[in-house]
């Protein structure tokens, strides 16, 4: 290597669909994210498709965001948080932070639950959304 140069290391998650926590004969991104090391020349990404599917991506969405006024699969994306109540950080945000993810970008089923509810999740993460077709007036996206 010439002087100056590094090697860098790319980690490169996507479709994790909700599945952030171990199961029997799968490991789990709460498991797996341990060993991301964090060695300043290793960048982590996500390529989206994260908050929808599995128990716990259901869960967060219909438990800890609306709770039992989550609605049918049709009422999903018009879910609110109910008023004054104050959240804790997303807890697939806490994952994806202890991970120590540098950039994620968003797939389709990201926005399944609405864009409140993607906007927790953004607002609860520690790494950068790059997004090229969206974006919002509160630059969140």
């Amino acid at each position: 290597m010439k002087t100056g140069e590094k090697n860098v290391r790319i980690l490169y998650t996507s479709d994790i669909h909700g599945r952030l926590f171990a199961r029997p004969g799968e490991a789990g991104l709460d498991e797996t994210g341990r060993e991301f090391r964090r060695d300043g020349n290793t960048l982590i990404f996500d390529g989206g498709d994260l908050l929808q599917g599995g128990t716990a991506g259901t869960f967060f969405a219909r438990e800890i965001w609306a709770g039992e006024g989550m609605g049918d699969e049709t009422e999903r994306g018009k879910a609110a948080r109910p008023p004054g109540r104050e959240l804790p950080p997303h807890p697939a945000a806490q994952v994806m932070n202890g991970c120590g993810y540098d950039a994620v970008t968003l797939g389709n089923h990201d926005f399944n639950y609405g864009l409140p509810y993607l906007t927790y999740y953004l607002t609860s993460l520690n790494a950068v959304c790059l997004c090229a077709n969206i974006h919002s007036r509160a630059g969140i996206l």
